[in-house]
Protein backbone atom coordinates (compact mmCIF):
# COMPACT_ATOMS: atom_id res chain seq x y z
CA UNK A 1 0.00 0.00 0.00
CA UNK A 2 1.30 3.62 -0.95
CA UNK A 3 2.79 5.85 2.06
CA UNK A 4 -0.23 7.78 3.23
CA UNK A 5 -0.67 10.08 6.22
CA UNK A 6 -1.55 8.18 9.69
CA UNK A 7 -5.37 8.73 10.49
CA UNK A 8 -3.86 10.19 13.98
CA UNK A 9 -2.66 12.90 12.21
CA UNK A 10 -5.28 14.35 11.06
CA UNK A 11 -6.56 16.57 13.82
CA UNK A 12 -10.17 17.40 14.06
CA UNK A 13 -11.27 14.45 11.70
CA UNK A 14 -9.04 12.05 14.27
CA UNK A 15 -11.29 13.45 17.03
CA UNK A 16 -14.91 13.24 15.44
CA UNK A 17 -14.04 9.42 14.56
CA UNK A 18 -13.13 8.73 18.22
CA UNK A 19 -15.53 10.85 19.54
CA UNK A 20 -19.03 10.25 17.45
CA UNK A 21 -20.81 12.42 19.84
CA UNK A 22 -18.56 15.22 19.97
CA UNK A 23 -18.68 15.38 16.15
CA UNK A 24 -22.87 15.06 16.25
CA UNK A 25 -22.40 18.43 19.10
CA UNK A 26 -20.74 20.14 16.62
CA UNK A 27 -21.25 19.60 13.32
CA UNK A 28 -24.83 17.25 13.66
CA UNK A 29 -25.89 15.11 10.72
CA UNK A 30 -23.34 16.43 7.61
CA UNK A 31 -21.03 14.59 5.98
CA UNK A 32 -18.05 13.90 6.80
CA UNK A 33 -14.90 13.02 4.60
CA UNK A 34 -11.83 11.67 4.99
CA UNK A 35 -9.24 11.34 2.11
CA UNK A 36 -6.59 9.70 2.07
CA UNK A 37 -5.78 8.17 5.33
CA UNK A 38 -4.26 5.68 6.75
CA UNK A 39 -6.25 3.50 9.32
CA UNK A 40 -3.26 1.10 10.91
CA UNK A 41 -2.28 1.10 14.31
CA UNK A 42 -5.11 3.14 16.09
CA UNK A 43 -7.69 1.65 17.70
CA UNK A 44 -11.59 2.66 16.85
CA UNK A 45 -13.54 0.06 19.41
CA UNK A 46 -17.19 -0.85 19.81
CA UNK A 47 -17.80 3.04 18.71
CA UNK A 48 -20.82 4.15 16.05
CA UNK A 49 -19.66 6.28 12.79
CA UNK A 50 -22.39 7.41 10.47
CA UNK A 51 -22.37 9.61 7.48
CA UNK A 52 -19.01 9.59 6.85
CA UNK A 53 -16.94 9.19 3.08
CA UNK A 54 -13.69 7.78 3.27
CA UNK A 55 -12.08 8.57 -0.59
CA UNK A 56 -8.49 6.44 -1.38
CA UNK A 57 -7.95 5.64 2.37
CA UNK A 58 -6.00 2.09 3.21
CA UNK A 59 -7.22 0.02 6.46
CA UNK A 60 -4.62 -2.46 7.85
CA UNK A 61 -4.35 -4.73 10.56
CA UNK A 62 -6.25 -7.18 13.16
CA UNK A 63 -9.53 -5.46 14.76
CA UNK A 64 -8.43 -2.12 15.31
CA UNK A 65 -11.72 -1.37 13.59
CA UNK A 66 -14.22 -3.45 15.20
CA UNK A 67 -16.93 -1.31 15.32
CA UNK A 68 -20.82 -1.10 16.99
CA UNK A 69 -22.43 0.75 14.14
CA UNK A 70 -21.75 2.36 10.64
CA UNK A 71 -24.99 3.68 8.97
CA UNK A 72 -24.94 5.75 5.76
CA UNK A 73 -21.20 5.42 4.77
CA UNK A 74 -19.21 5.29 1.57
CA UNK A 75 -15.86 3.51 0.68
CA UNK A 76 -14.38 4.93 -2.40
CA UNK A 77 -11.21 3.98 -4.11
CA UNK A 78 -10.35 2.40 -0.51
CA UNK A 79 -8.32 -0.58 0.44
CA UNK A 80 -8.61 -3.38 2.70
CA UNK A 81 -5.91 -6.24 4.11
CA UNK A 82 -6.89 -7.71 7.67
CA UNK A 83 -9.60 -8.35 10.12
CA UNK A 84 -12.26 -5.55 10.68
CA UNK A 85 -16.09 -5.33 11.63
CA UNK A 86 -18.36 -2.85 10.80
CA UNK A 87 -20.78 -4.01 13.69
CA UNK A 88 -24.35 -3.46 12.13
CA UNK A 89 -24.12 -1.42 9.16
CA UNK A 90 -26.82 0.44 7.28
CA UNK A 91 -26.62 1.94 3.89
CA UNK A 92 -22.74 1.07 3.61
CA UNK A 93 -21.59 1.08 -0.09
CA UNK A 94 -17.71 -0.16 -1.34
CA UNK A 95 -16.92 1.77 -4.46
CA UNK A 96 -13.51 0.49 -6.52
CA UNK A 97 -12.55 -1.05 -3.55
CA UNK A 98 -9.24 -3.39 -3.10
CA UNK A 99 -9.58 -6.33 -0.80
CA UNK A 100 -6.80 -8.50 -0.30
CA UNK A 101 -7.20 -11.77 1.39
CA UNK A 102 -5.29 -14.09 3.40
CA UNK A 103 -5.96 -16.86 5.93
CA UNK A 104 -6.15 -14.00 8.67
CA UNK A 105 -8.21 -11.42 6.52
CA UNK A 106 -12.09 -10.95 6.68
CA UNK A 107 -14.45 -7.92 6.68
CA UNK A 108 -17.30 -8.62 9.02
CA UNK A 109 -20.74 -6.78 9.20
CA UNK A 110 -23.35 -8.26 11.77
CA UNK A 111 -26.51 -10.06 11.72
CA UNK A 112 -29.11 -7.59 10.68
CA UNK A 113 -27.32 -5.27 8.34
CA UNK A 114 -28.80 -4.54 5.09
CA UNK A 115 -27.71 -2.65 1.89
CA UNK A 116 -24.40 -3.09 2.35
CA UNK A 117 -22.84 -3.33 -1.28
CA UNK A 118 -19.61 -4.03 -2.62
CA UNK A 119 -19.48 -2.44 -6.27
CA UNK A 120 -16.36 -2.40 -9.09
CA UNK A 121 -14.49 -3.37 -6.37
CA UNK A 122 -11.35 -5.90 -6.74
CA UNK A 123 -11.70 -9.27 -4.09
CA UNK A 124 -8.99 -11.51 -4.22
CA UNK A 125 -6.83 -13.55 -1.91
CA UNK A 126 -3.37 -13.74 -2.80
CA UNK A 127 -2.56 -17.87 -3.14
CA UNK A 128 -4.87 -20.45 -4.66
CA UNK A 129 -4.37 -22.96 -1.27
CA UNK A 130 -7.80 -22.63 0.01
CA UNK A 131 -6.63 -22.45 3.99
CA UNK A 132 -5.32 -18.76 2.76
CA UNK A 133 -8.28 -17.77 1.67
CA UNK A 134 -9.48 -14.29 2.83
CA UNK A 135 -13.83 -13.90 3.80
CA UNK A 136 -16.39 -11.20 3.12
CA UNK A 137 -18.16 -12.84 6.26
CA UNK A 138 -21.68 -10.26 5.77
CA UNK A 139 -24.26 -11.96 8.64
CA UNK A 140 -26.98 -9.42 7.56
CA UNK A 141 -27.70 -8.63 3.64
CA UNK A 142 -24.71 -8.34 0.68
CA UNK A 143 -24.63 -7.24 -2.61
CA UNK A 144 -21.88 -7.44 -5.20
CA UNK A 145 -22.36 -5.95 -8.41
CA UNK A 146 -19.78 -6.11 -11.22
CA UNK A 147 -17.07 -7.19 -8.97
CA UNK A 148 -13.72 -9.25 -9.89
CA UNK A 149 -13.17 -11.92 -7.09
CA UNK A 150 -10.84 -14.63 -7.16
CA UNK A 151 -10.27 -17.36 -4.18
CA UNK A 152 -12.12 -15.90 -1.88
CA UNK A 153 -14.88 -16.51 0.67
CA UNK A 154 -18.32 -14.73 -0.45
CA UNK A 155 -21.69 -14.68 2.15
CA UNK A 156 -25.05 -12.96 2.48
CA UNK A 157 -26.14 -14.22 5.89
CA UNK A 158 -29.78 -12.88 5.39
CA UNK A 159 -29.42 -12.14 1.88
CA UNK A 160 -26.86 -12.58 -1.05
CA UNK A 161 -27.19 -10.80 -4.71
CA UNK A 162 -24.41 -11.46 -7.04
CA UNK A 163 -24.65 -9.51 -10.41
CA UNK A 164 -22.55 -9.05 -13.00
CA UNK A 165 -19.24 -10.30 -11.85
CA UNK A 166 -16.41 -12.74 -12.59
CA UNK A 167 -15.99 -14.98 -9.72
CA UNK A 168 -13.00 -17.43 -9.59
CA UNK A 169 -12.78 -20.43 -7.80
CA UNK A 170 -14.19 -19.40 -4.85
CA UNK A 171 -17.07 -20.58 -2.01
CA UNK A 172 -20.06 -18.67 -1.98
CA UNK A 173 -22.79 -19.20 0.35
CA UNK A 174 -21.27 -21.13 3.37
CA UNK A 175 -23.88 -20.05 6.02
CA UNK A 176 -24.43 -21.40 9.29
CA UNK A 177 -27.40 -23.96 10.20
CA UNK A 178 -29.38 -21.26 11.39
CA UNK A 179 -29.54 -19.05 9.14
CA UNK A 180 -31.35 -19.72 5.05
CA UNK A 181 -30.92 -16.46 3.09
CA UNK A 182 -32.09 -16.16 -0.66
CA UNK A 183 -29.05 -16.08 -3.22
CA UNK A 184 -29.79 -14.46 -6.24
CA UNK A 185 -26.60 -14.99 -9.37
CA UNK A 186 -27.24 -13.29 -12.05
CA UNK A 187 -25.00 -11.86 -15.49
CA UNK A 188 -22.24 -13.46 -13.63
CA UNK A 189 -19.28 -15.23 -14.62
CA UNK A 190 -18.07 -18.42 -12.24
CA UNK A 191 -14.57 -19.93 -13.45
CA UNK A 192 -13.00 -22.71 -12.00
CA UNK A 193 -15.05 -24.33 -9.33
CA UNK A 194 -17.97 -22.55 -7.50
CA UNK A 195 -18.04 -24.06 -4.21
CA UNK A 196 -21.16 -24.19 -2.61
CA UNK A 197 -21.16 -27.55 -0.79
CA UNK A 198 -23.48 -27.95 2.31
CA UNK A 199 -24.57 -24.66 2.28
CA UNK A 200 -27.20 -23.37 3.80
CA UNK A 201 -30.16 -21.19 1.50
CA UNK A 202 -33.70 -20.44 1.81
CA UNK A 203 -33.72 -19.80 -2.42
CA UNK A 204 -31.14 -20.06 -5.24
CA UNK A 205 -31.84 -18.12 -8.56
CA UNK A 206 -29.12 -18.34 -11.26
CA UNK A 207 -30.08 -16.35 -14.56
CA UNK A 208 -27.93 -15.87 -17.75
CA UNK A 209 -24.23 -16.85 -15.89
CA UNK A 210 -21.49 -18.99 -17.06
CA UNK A 211 -20.00 -21.52 -15.19
CA UNK A 212 -17.18 -24.27 -14.93
CA UNK A 213 -18.01 -26.23 -12.53
CA UNK A 214 -21.00 -25.26 -9.68
CA UNK A 215 -21.01 -27.73 -7.15
CA UNK A 216 -24.10 -27.71 -4.85
CA UNK A 217 -23.58 -31.32 -2.99
CA UNK A 218 -25.28 -31.42 0.21
CA UNK A 219 -26.54 -27.91 0.12
CA UNK A 220 -29.88 -27.42 1.94
CA UNK A 221 -32.48 -25.04 0.36
CA UNK A 222 -35.88 -25.06 2.52
CA UNK A 223 -37.25 -23.34 -1.27
CA UNK A 224 -36.83 -23.15 -4.95
CA UNK A 225 -33.53 -23.75 -6.89
CA UNK A 226 -33.87 -21.87 -10.58
CA UNK A 227 -31.42 -22.20 -13.14
CA UNK A 228 -32.07 -20.25 -16.04
CA UNK A 229 -29.67 -19.27 -19.12
CA UNK A 230 -27.00 -21.08 -17.65
CA UNK A 231 -24.19 -22.32 -19.77
CA UNK A 232 -20.94 -24.41 -18.22
CA UNK A 233 -19.10 -27.40 -18.05
CA UNK A 234 -20.73 -29.58 -14.52
CA UNK A 235 -23.37 -28.80 -12.31
CA UNK A 236 -23.76 -30.88 -9.66
CA UNK A 237 -27.33 -30.45 -7.77
CA UNK A 238 -26.97 -33.19 -5.54
CA UNK A 239 -28.87 -31.18 -2.80
CA UNK A 240 -29.64 -32.34 0.27
CA UNK A 241 -33.44 -31.03 0.61
CA UNK A 242 -34.78 -28.43 -1.62
CA UNK A 243 -38.51 -27.47 -2.80
CA UNK A 244 -38.93 -27.36 -5.90
CA UNK A 245 -35.61 -27.57 -8.97
CA UNK A 246 -36.18 -26.27 -11.97
CA UNK A 247 -33.48 -25.71 -14.67
CA UNK A 248 -34.73 -24.12 -17.74
CA UNK A 249 -32.63 -22.90 -21.00
CA UNK A 250 -29.06 -24.53 -19.80
CA UNK A 251 -26.53 -25.79 -21.73
CA UNK A 252 -23.41 -28.08 -21.02
CA UNK A 253 -20.61 -28.80 -22.59
CA UNK A 254 -19.22 -32.30 -22.22
CA UNK A 255 -15.84 -32.79 -20.58
CA UNK A 256 -13.44 -35.69 -20.87
CA UNK A 257 -12.57 -36.36 -16.68
CA UNK A 258 -16.21 -36.20 -15.64
CA UNK A 259 -18.52 -39.13 -14.83
CA UNK A 260 -21.70 -37.08 -14.83
CA UNK A 261 -21.75 -33.55 -15.98
CA UNK A 262 -25.39 -33.01 -14.78
CA UNK A 263 -26.30 -34.92 -11.43
CA UNK A 264 -29.30 -33.83 -9.35
CA UNK A 265 -30.56 -36.36 -6.31
CA UNK A 266 -34.16 -35.99 -6.67
CA UNK A 267 -35.02 -37.92 -4.17
CA UNK A 268 -34.28 -34.92 -1.89
CA UNK A 269 -36.62 -32.26 -4.42
CA UNK A 270 -40.28 -32.66 -4.10
CA UNK A 271 -40.69 -31.69 -7.73
CA UNK A 272 -37.91 -31.31 -10.46
CA UNK A 273 -38.40 -29.56 -14.17
CA UNK A 274 -35.61 -29.71 -16.62
CA UNK A 275 -37.04 -27.83 -19.69
CA UNK A 276 -35.36 -26.77 -23.22
CA UNK A 277 -32.27 -28.14 -22.40
CA UNK A 278 -29.19 -29.00 -24.22
CA UNK A 279 -27.26 -31.25 -22.76
CA UNK A 280 -25.96 -32.71 -26.23
CA UNK A 281 -23.19 -35.38 -24.88
CA UNK A 282 -22.99 -34.71 -21.21
CA UNK A 283 -23.85 -37.71 -19.29
CA UNK A 284 -27.11 -36.41 -16.92
CA UNK A 285 -27.84 -38.56 -13.55
CA UNK A 286 -31.15 -37.90 -12.05
CA UNK A 287 -32.04 -40.02 -8.98
CA UNK A 288 -29.78 -41.61 -5.98
CA UNK A 289 -27.75 -43.46 -8.35
CA UNK A 290 -27.27 -46.18 -5.72
CA UNK A 291 -29.27 -49.27 -3.62
CA UNK A 292 -32.41 -47.99 -2.09
CA UNK A 293 -32.97 -49.86 1.37
CA UNK A 294 -36.01 -51.58 1.78
CA UNK A 295 -37.28 -49.21 5.00
CA UNK A 296 -37.10 -46.33 2.25
CA UNK A 297 -39.00 -48.02 -0.44
CA UNK A 298 -41.73 -48.79 1.88
CA UNK A 299 -42.33 -45.28 2.47
CA UNK A 300 -43.93 -42.46 -0.05
CA UNK A 301 -41.22 -41.34 -1.92
CA UNK A 302 -40.73 -37.06 -1.63
CA UNK A 303 -40.08 -36.44 -5.18
CA UNK A 304 -44.30 -36.04 -6.42
CA UNK A 305 -43.32 -35.43 -10.28
CA UNK A 306 -39.70 -35.76 -11.95
CA UNK A 307 -39.95 -34.31 -15.52
CA UNK A 308 -38.27 -33.60 -18.83
CA UNK A 309 -39.43 -31.77 -21.53
CA UNK A 310 -38.36 -30.38 -24.87
CA UNK A 311 -34.56 -31.84 -23.82
CA UNK A 312 -31.58 -33.34 -25.57
CA UNK A 313 -29.11 -35.54 -24.31
CA UNK A 314 -27.02 -38.99 -24.90
CA UNK A 315 -27.37 -40.41 -21.57
CA UNK A 316 -29.94 -40.45 -18.89
CA UNK A 317 -29.02 -42.16 -15.61
CA UNK A 318 -32.02 -42.23 -13.72
CA UNK A 319 -31.82 -45.85 -11.98
CA UNK A 320 -32.85 -46.55 -8.51
CA UNK A 321 -35.12 -43.69 -9.11
CA UNK A 322 -37.87 -43.19 -6.07
CA UNK A 323 -40.66 -40.93 -7.43
CA UNK A 324 -44.71 -41.00 -7.15
CA UNK A 325 -44.45 -39.50 -11.05
CA UNK A 326 -41.79 -39.16 -13.71
CA UNK A 327 -42.93 -37.65 -17.34
CA UNK A 328 -40.52 -37.44 -20.31
CA UNK A 329 -42.33 -35.11 -22.99
CA UNK A 330 -40.48 -34.08 -26.55
CA UNK A 331 -36.87 -35.44 -25.45
CA UNK A 332 -34.17 -36.69 -27.50
CA UNK A 333 -31.89 -39.38 -25.50
CA UNK A 334 -29.95 -42.08 -26.68
CA UNK A 335 -30.14 -44.06 -23.99
CA UNK A 336 -32.66 -43.83 -21.15
CA UNK A 337 -31.65 -46.26 -17.53
CA UNK A 338 -34.70 -46.53 -15.31
CA UNK A 339 -33.21 -49.96 -13.93
CA UNK A 340 -34.09 -51.22 -10.26
CA UNK A 341 -36.39 -47.99 -10.33
CA UNK A 342 -39.84 -47.22 -7.84
CA UNK A 343 -41.93 -45.28 -9.93
CA UNK A 344 -45.66 -44.32 -9.20
CA UNK A 345 -46.53 -43.48 -13.11
CA UNK A 346 -44.13 -43.20 -15.64
CA UNK A 347 -44.89 -40.95 -18.95
CA UNK A 348 -42.91 -40.91 -22.02
CA UNK A 349 -44.57 -39.06 -24.59
CA UNK A 350 -43.58 -38.24 -27.98
CA UNK A 351 -40.18 -38.58 -27.21
CA UNK A 352 -36.93 -40.20 -29.12
CA UNK A 353 -34.65 -42.98 -27.20
CA UNK A 354 -32.44 -44.22 -29.97
CA UNK A 355 -30.27 -47.13 -28.86
CA UNK A 356 -31.56 -48.27 -25.14
CA UNK A 357 -34.44 -48.02 -22.83
CA UNK A 358 -33.61 -49.90 -19.45
CA UNK A 359 -36.80 -50.99 -17.76
CA UNK A 360 -35.18 -54.05 -15.38
CA UNK A 361 -35.91 -54.94 -11.89
CA UNK A 362 -38.15 -51.76 -11.97
CA UNK A 363 -41.68 -51.64 -10.20
CA UNK A 364 -43.68 -49.19 -11.51
CA UNK A 365 -47.53 -49.04 -11.11
CA UNK A 366 -48.96 -47.48 -14.04
CA UNK A 367 -47.04 -46.45 -17.09
CA UNK A 368 -47.80 -44.93 -20.78
CA UNK A 369 -44.54 -45.30 -22.79
CA UNK A 370 -45.08 -44.67 -26.66
CA UNK A 371 -44.00 -45.14 -29.87
CA UNK A 372 -40.88 -47.03 -28.07
CA UNK A 373 -41.33 -50.79 -29.48
CA UNK A 374 -37.73 -52.62 -29.37
CA UNK A 375 -36.28 -52.62 -32.82
CA UNK A 376 -32.70 -53.24 -34.27
CA UNK A 377 -31.53 -50.36 -33.40
CA UNK A 378 -33.28 -49.99 -30.26
CA UNK A 379 -33.04 -52.23 -26.99
CA UNK A 380 -35.55 -52.32 -24.61
CA UNK A 381 -34.84 -53.96 -21.35
CA UNK A 382 -38.02 -55.28 -19.17
CA UNK A 383 -36.37 -58.53 -17.24
CA UNK A 384 -37.43 -58.40 -13.65
CA UNK A 385 -39.65 -55.61 -14.15
CA UNK A 386 -43.41 -55.96 -13.68
CA UNK A 387 -43.87 -54.47 -17.31
CA UNK A 388 -44.51 -57.46 -19.72
CA UNK A 389 -45.06 -54.97 -22.82
CA UNK A 390 -44.92 -51.17 -23.59
CA UNK A 391 -47.81 -49.17 -24.58
CA UNK A 392 -48.60 -49.32 -28.53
Amino acid sequence: MDNKKQISQYGKLFEYLKDPDMRTKEMGEEVMEVTGALFSGVSFREMSWKNIRFVECDFTGSYELKLARLENCLFTGCRFAGLFSFGLAKDVHFSNCVVRGNADSALYTDKGSTNVVFENSDIQSLAADIETWGSLVMDGEAKYINCGVKWFHLSGGEKLDIERCRIEQSIIARSGIEVHPPVTITDTELLGTTDMVSSYMSSLTMRNCTVGVLDLKQAHVSGDVLLEKVVGERIDLSVKSARNVTVRNCTLKATEDQKFSFEIASDSTDQLLLQDCNFGEVPVAIGPGGWLPEDVLQAAPRNSLTRLIACKLSSLDSAYAFSKAISIEGCTISIADFSNSRIGNLQIQASTISQKLDLRNTRIQSHSIKDLQPNQYRQVLLEGSNIKQLSS
